[in-house]
């Protein structure tokens, strides 16, 4: 008899141990998805404030002012697009889009990652332009 009740604790602990593990399982799947997502949003962003970034140092710095600056290739794993105009700047990537402020409020001007990622921001007597590098 104790060898019978021995057995049957023992496959309850395993039967319990195995529902514990498989629980935690579901909860690290979940927060990785959620981090993940957390990096491809601040990839998003840190595309965004470079951009705004250099056109804003081409309005600071004056005519004459050009230069040249990477992005990266892609945001998870897609080619994507960032314009400015009137205050504004928005990334398109993968159907997604991301929104942030610029101090830029002329016509808008943008760049694609679909050829290249490295582009050169222009002062030309006044108008900001980005052209592929």
């Amino acid at each position: 008899m104790i060898k019978g009740q021995s057995s049957l604790e023992f496959l309850s602990y395993v039967a319990i141990s195995g529902l514990i593990l498989a629980i935690l399982h579901g909860v690290m799947v979940d927060r990785q998805g959620d981090a993940a997502q957390y990096q491809v949003e601040r990839n998003a962003d840190q595309v965004l404030e470079k951009v705004s970034f250099e056109v804003e140092m081409a309005l600071v710095q004056g005519e004459g002012y050009s230069r040249v600056f990477t992005l990266p290739d892609s945001i998870a794993g897609h080619d994507y697009e960032v314009r400015l105009a009137d205050g504004m700047a928005v990334l398109e990537y993968g159907g997604e889009t991301v929104r942030g402020s610029s101090r830029y409020s002329g016509e808008e001007i943008g760049v694609q990652t679909d050829d290249t990622n490295v582009f050169r921001v222009v002062n030309d007597e006044g108008e900001i332009s980005l052209e592929e590098g």
